[in-house]
């Protein structure tokens, strides 16, 4: 069954997507050039409708071979050997940070096989208070929630709904953790949510960074952690957006290389995960009081000196050296920049967030007009859809659960593999987003508890227990989706 009809066909979302392709000058550029590229740069995506631009974007033919011309037209070996391969890692840390617009002045590239590895490496190098507390957004990917195991053995960890992290209303949590102490306005407090939900593609107003970072909430001054794993899809500008820590995977940007992302940290906050800083050590300073915390692992290329007849040794003092452990991924971050070129090329930056937000538009206003014979919804939809400032508030997701006409659930497990049928590639489940899956479908700890005595695991296709929805289908939009699903 179609979710939407081919384009032009009359929908209700036909005025608002012609006004916004005149005011974009997309409606053209889609028209003449979509198919053309898809054919172009897609072969190898067969007869697959893809819908997982969340999982990952799709990497097209130019792509590979902006890389190909790379491998091919010069010799890239091990940098520790070799001066032009470090050469082209240097550069592409650059690249790195000119794509989020900011410098080597006020940040500092640290290259990792992907956004989990940048959160475990802040998490086990973060100089953590005890009196110290650590806050996440209710729709905190499971590798943001993965801190907690640091958190908790210094200081407490509390749980915020997104939308209020991103209003600073803090109190609540403050309340959460165990009140507010007077040790509490100096400790060093980390918070954490996503620029944009992997689960529902809710984003919430960044501009709570800066006055995060700016002054007390809660009574706590906060240093920020932002998970732009999704955001980065569509673009991210930390001179806009002060993060003092920000991950991303490139494979969500580009679509290849897979296995490299990245942790960007501000340079005033790089004190934080330096060696020598102070466990409990005030917020402001490297020092202080407080033990000198111990290196919990270092690699290969990550010390100065060290000896292996004692335990001697001293760290590299770039943070960069000190946490990017053994041979970098060097062939895969020599290819960064031509990734994006190649990219750019089929379309600019703002051209492909404009497209991918079109299409997803297009398939909300049709699928929640779809309705069974006897009038019930086929589908109840998550997210800022509905909102009024909806294309600043949503990204290009749609998250949903269906129904039978009767208004009994249909388990998500049934329409994966009726898509795959169909060769709809999609996704299922809570996608490592519990928190998400908790608020959006009512579930309880004690669900949750309950589900999994049940036989329900994360990553399974067990879609409902008990009659209820355990989990919702996903379709995830980017610079090739087209307004025509088969």
């Amino acid at each position: 069954m179609a979710l939407f009809s081919p384009w032009p066909s009359p929908s209700p979302s036909f005025q608002v997507l012609r006004k916004f392709c005149e005011r974009s000058e997309h409606l053209l550029w889609y028209l003449s050039s979509i198919e053309d590229q898809r054919s172009e740069e897609l072969r190898h995506l067969g007869d697959v409708v893809y819908l997982d631009y969340a999982g990952a974007a799709l990497y097209s033919r130019s792509q590979i071979l902006a890389t190909q011309d790379l491998l091919l037209g010069g010799f890239l070996a091990n940098p520790h050997s070799c001066s032009e391969s470090l050469a082209q890692v240097e550069r592409s840390r650059d690249f790195v940070l000119q794509m989020f617009n900011v410098s080597r002045k006020s940040h500092t590239v640290i290259f990792t096989s992907g956004a989990t590895q940048s959160l475990h490496l802040l998490g086990e190098h973060f100089c953590w208070a005890d009196c110290g507390l650590f806050l996440y957004a209710d729709e905190s990917h499971t590798s943001v929630l993965g801190l907690r195991q640091f958190a908790g053995c210094f200081g407490s960890f509390a749980l915020e709904d997104l939308p209020k992290l991103a209003e600073e209303r803090l109190e609540a949590a403050q309340l959460i953790a165990g009140g507010s102490a007077p040790s509490a306005a100096k400790a060093l407090n980390l918070v954490a949510f996503p620029g944009e939900s992997n689960f529902s593609g809710l984003r919430p107003d960044l501009s709570a960074v800066a006055k995060l970072r700016a002054g007390a909430s809660g009574g706590r001054r906060w240093r920020v952690l932002l998970d732009a794993a999704k955001l980065a899809m569509t673009g991210l500008d930390l001179c806009k957006v002060p993060a003092d820590f920000a991950v991303v995977s490139f494979y969500k940007i580009f679509g290849y290389p897979t296995g490299l992302g990245a942790l960007v940290v501000r340079q005033d906050a790089a004190h934080l995960l330096q060696p020598g800083a102070k466990a409990g050590a005030p917020d402001s300073a490297a020092g202080g009081e407080g033990e000198v915390r111990r290196a919990p692992y270092f690699g290969g290329g990550a010390v100065a000196s060290i000896s292996a007849r004692s335990e001697f040794f001293v760290p590299r003092p770039c943070l960069s050296e000190w946490l990017e452990r053994g041979t970098l991924n060097f062939q895969g971050i020599a290819a960064l920049p031509r990734q994006l070129a190649a990219l750019r090329r089929l379309a600019p930056d703002l051209r492909r967030k404009l497209h991918a937000q079109a299409v997803c538009r297009e398939a909300f206003l049709r699928t929640r007009m779809r309705r069974h014979s006897n009038g019930l919804r086929l589908s109840r939809i998550f997210g800022a859809h509905e909102e009024a400032r909806w294309s600043e508030l949503q990204g290009p997701t749609l998250a949903l659960v269906l129904f039978y006409a009767d208004g009994s659930p249909i388990p998500y497990g049934l329409v994966h593999e009726e898509a795959k049928k169909r060769n709809i590639l999609l996704r299922v489940g809570c996608h490592c987003n519990a928190g998400a899956c908790q608020r959006y479908l009512n579930l309880s700890d004690a669900d949750v508890r309950h589900f999994y005595a049940a036989g329900k695991v994360c990553g399974d296709n067990l879609g409902l227990v008990d009659g209820r929805h355990t989990g919702v289908v996903r379709l995830s939009f980017g610079l090739f989706s087209t307004l025509k699903l088969s």
